[in-house]
């Protein structure tokens, strides 16, 4: 029984690691001016998005051209 709630305590401190790095990031990179959107994914970017979403370039030019 004290097995089960090890994980859960764990998973727990995992996910609390990941969203406290995640503000963190958010706020470091936000000091430095950089565009409006999303930072996407590392060395994946917005790939997913760009091949799920026949208007993924429509919606890219009207907003940054």
């Amino acid at each position: 029984m004290a097995i089960p709630e090890i994980v859960y305590y764990i998973i727990g401190l995992v996910l609390c690691a990941f969203f406290a790095l995640w503000k963190w990031n958010d706020l470091k990179y936000r000091r430095k001016g950089l565009p409006p959107g999303t930072m996407g994914l590392p060395f994946i970017g917005e790939t997913s998005l760009f091949l799920n979403s026949p208007d993924f370039l429509k919606r890219r030019k009207a907003l940054y051209a």
